[in-house]
């Protein structure tokens, strides 16, 4: 995948796919070689109990957060991945402000930790606190604590890396669009739509990836390149549960997974809400 230099200049609803829709379903036709297992992503998020999104509570215009005394991570050997993870945020994000405008209603976007969203499990940079929690090592997460914009997006390096290193870029806006697919349920409880979002809170936000990612390319924030749907069906494969979803915390089996993605990625935002 690759960012575009096109941006849209107005905001609607989202135009529908001209042609057949896409499907990113995995043909092979030779077997592949075994691909590293890379944990899912874990989403720690406490639910809001109100809007609390006024411009009284909320921060000032901003994705970052103060740096300060945190240990830099050495970006020898990883200058693609912090380059794609940087696009990856902002398609990602631009999308979700386009779509909400669409609603007339304006986006506010997470916290990416430290401005860049990579802690090191496997160093001395640490990353955001939840609940008074560390952050998980080969992880990622999005830690909400119920007002609208300060919420926190963070991802592992070593689980960027691995996921990188074995099944491409694709990965990386997977992971990206994925957390920002918990961001806007935590924006639907706070503004009453809680109806919006579904039990299966990460197989939705699975769904909510492949609309964003799919309808982000129509948009032209993103490009989607050829083997770009085999890599994020690899991904998906990769990190589904051992089982299938029985809990709100469960993430699915790669089935599941690869179903709930493709559900966004051939509809759109609205056909992975639960009151639609």
């Amino acid at each position: 995948m690759a960012t575009s230099p096109a941006q849209p200049s107005t905001a609607a609803t989202p135009a529908k796919q001209s042609a057949a829709p896409r499907s990113p379903t995995k043909a092979k036709t030779n077997a592949a070689p075994a691909r590293p297992q890379v944990p899912a992503t874990v989403t720690v998020t406490v639910k809001p109990t109100a809007a609390t999104h006024s411009a009284e509570t909320r921060p000032a215009e901003t994705t970052t957060q103060p740096t300060t005394d945190r240990p830099t991570i050495q970006l020898s050997g990883d200058a693609a991945l912090y380059a794609d993870t940087d696009a990856a945020v902002s398609a990602v994000e631009n999308y979700w402000k386009y779509i909400f405008k669409g609603w007339d209603v304006t986006w506010h976007g997470p916290v990416v930790w430290s401005g860049d969203g990579f802690y090191d499990s496997a160093s001395n940079v640490p990353g955001p606190l939840c609940n008074g929690q560390p952050a998980e090592p080969m992880n990622g997460s999005f830690c909400g604590d119920g007002v609208v914009g300060q919420g926190v997006v963070s991802w592992d390096l070593q689980l960027m890396r691995t996921g990188y290193q074995a099944f491409g870029d694709s990965f990386v806006y997977l992971v990206v669009a994925h957390e920002w697919g918990h961001v806007a349920q935590e924006r639907f409880v706070a503004d009453g739509q809680e109806p919006a979002v579904l039990m299966q809170q990460e197989l939705q936000a699975d769904c909510l990836a492949g609309a964003t990612l799919t309808k982000a390319a129509e948009l032209g924030y993103l490009n989607i390149e050829p083997g770009d749907t085999d890599e994020l069906i690899d991904s998906l494969n990769a990190m589904g549960d051992s089982h299938t979803w029985t809990q709100s915390t469960d993430h699915g089996s790669s089935a599941q997974r690869v179903a709930w993605f493709t559900k966004g990625f051939n509809g759109d935002i609205e056909s992975c809400l639960g009151n639609r």
